[in-house]
């Protein structure tokens, strides 16, 4: 689709998310189809973008969504600092 050719994406994964939600009769439509590659995108690396469908699919969402340990803020080394 136009204006997608800055996105970086995992093509093997947005290709096996696209026909996992085909197969679970919840198929992208043509207005969500940019904004969901996007998404993809922001997930970050190729491999990141390849682990956030896995852990989608594993779980059986129609979204797109990041497994929560990633979003949790590092824990400092320092003795006494959380």
């Amino acid at each position: 689709m136009a204006g997608e050719t800055e996105l970086v994406v995992n093509e093997d994964a947005w290709k096996q998310w696209v026909a996992y939600r085909k197969a679970i009769r919840k198929p992208l439509r043509e207005a969500s189809w940019s904004l969901a590659r996007r998404k993809m995108a922001m997930v970050g690396d190729k491999e990141k973008q390849k682990e956030a469908v896995e852990h989608s699919i594993a779980n059986g969402w129609i979204g797109l969504y990041c497994p929560k340990d990633w979003m949790q803020p590092a824990k400092s080394t320092r003795p006494g600092w959380t």
